[in-house]
């Protein structure tokens, strides 16, 4: 969890220099109408998204999220 936390405003820094924000645990709605909660989303002034943060402890497979993500998007 601390490094989670450590990321997060290490990736807040980042966005701030690109006139975005991170903002934590925000629902949004997939293409199919499913809701998912990533750990973070950059938004920018508008509220528009830009991306997605989602950490994995030692006991998620990356790869496997990634791959089930991509898998749901074009389905």
């Amino acid at each position: 969890m601390s490094i989670r936390n450590a990321f997060y405003v290490l990736l807040n820094e980042y966005a701030k220099q690109k006139d975005l924000v991170l903002v934590a645990e925000v629902t949004v709605k997939t293409k199919e109408g499913k809701n998912v909660m990533p750990d973070g989303t950059l938004k920018d002034m508008l509220r528009q998204d830009w991306g997605y943060w989602e950490s994995k402890d030692v006991e998620n497979k990356l790869a496997d999220g990634l791959r089930k993500y991509y898998l749901d998007q074009i389905n």
